[in-house]
């Protein structure tokens, strides 16, 4: 039995996204416009994330093949 490990990759690089989104949602060199964008971008991805962390918390078979 072997662990799918693509959806656990995607789910970090989400993670890695958001953050990345975040910090420069508060960097004030960028233009409001930009740093609003940023700051629903990473909202959203955190939603995205929190939604398949349940996903693959609620049925960890799902990652086994």
């Amino acid at each position: 039995m072997s662990i799918n490990i693509i959806p656990l990759m995607v789910d970090s690089l989400l993670m890695i996204i958001a953050g990345f989104s975040l910090v420069y949602a508060f960097d004030k060199a960028l233009s409001k416009k930009v740093r609003i964008i940023l700051l629903v971008t990473a909202s959203a991805l955190i939603l995205v994330i929190l939604y398949l962390t349940g996903f693959f918390l609620a049925d960890p078979a799902r990652l086994l093949h």
